[in-house]
């Protein structure tokens, strides 16, 4: 957001967010790799937090989920933390077969739409704010996992590091709340071998994908 001139003038340094990603619920960010250092930086607390630092001041974000979009994956080392807590990463190919018509319906309409014609049908959401807050709820209950799925668990993400696919400490941890939350999604009180396929998400560069 823009420095609050008013808050400068008197000698504070803030920042406006009305609007902006330290109040979003849901956000999405597109070329997220292309954005400055600072942004990049101030993103890190955010994610793994819910915090936002402006100055000295502490924003504490009502967040729920964030989303990203890039054409490259980075390498610099510096960037390694910020990839780092991004659990799922998915590659998105081009449209093809039975939704190929859809997609040029869509983007036809869009194109009307900047010449000057009627807007396009306005999207209904699929989930709202309180739908997450309740599958939340649910999601915790579900945060408790026996000891032959933990070990086979265990035994999976240490061959995925033998391959050399890098999957921190954090991201561990991270990754079984994924797991109840595929048992969640299927109508399971628990999560079972099955729910491990969240970790074919993992990879660390496209390469490892396959």
């Amino acid at each position: 957001g823009p420095v609050d001139i008013r808050a400068f003038r008197e000698g504070s340094y803030r920042r406006r967010t009305e609007q902006m990603l330290p109040e979003a619920e849901l956000c999405f960010l597109d070329e997220i790799f292309k954005a400055n250092s600072a942004i990049l930086n101030s993103l890190l607390s955010l994610l793994n937090e819910r915090r936002v630092y402006i100055g000295g001041e502490r924003l504490d974000a009502p967040l729920l989920s964030l989303f990203a979009a890039s054409n490259e994956v980075p390498l610099d080392d510096s960037l390694a933390a910020l990839l780092d807590r991004f659990l799922l990463r998915v590659r998105s190919s081009n449209v093809e077969g039975f939704h190929f018509q859809r997609l040029l319906e869509l983007g036809l309409a869009h194109e009307r739409h900047l010449l000057g014609g009627d807007a396009p049908a306005e999207l209904q959401p699929i989930l709202s704010v309180r739908d997450i807050l309740q599958l939340r709820q649910a999601l915790r209950e579900r945060l408790r996992f026996g000891e032959d799925f933990l070990s086979r668990y265990k035994a999976l993400l240490f061959q995925l590091r033998g391959e050399g696919i890098g999957i921190s400490d954090r991201r561990a941890v991270k990754l079984l709340k994924l797991c109840a939350a595929s048992a969640l999604l299927d109508g399971r009180e628990t999560a079972d071998e099955g729910d491990l396929a969240v970790l074919r998400h993992t990879w660390q560069s496209p390469e490892q994908a396959e």
